[in-house]
């Protein structure tokens, strides 16, 4: 599954995004453990795209800089 975030709820100035994601090899079954961090700056004019794998998630947390 892939879908886009649009940041357009945060406030003015500029984010660190630290985002959690499954990595390319994650599966509920076979590494359900399986995932990858990645730090980004972002701003409320941006977009995040994201992919699941099988019975996967994600989580972003942001911290103003």
């Amino acid at each position: 599954r892939e879908f886009a975030v649009k940041l357009d709820s945060l406030g003015p100035g500029s984010y660190e995004a630290v985002i959690y994601a499954d990595s390319p090899d994650a599966h509920y079954l076979t590494a359900p453990k399986a995932y990858t961090g990645t730090e980004n700056t972002v701003s409320s004019s941006d977009t995040l795209h994201l992919a699941m794998a099988p019975g996967g998630g994600v989580a972003v947390s942001f911290r103003k800089i």
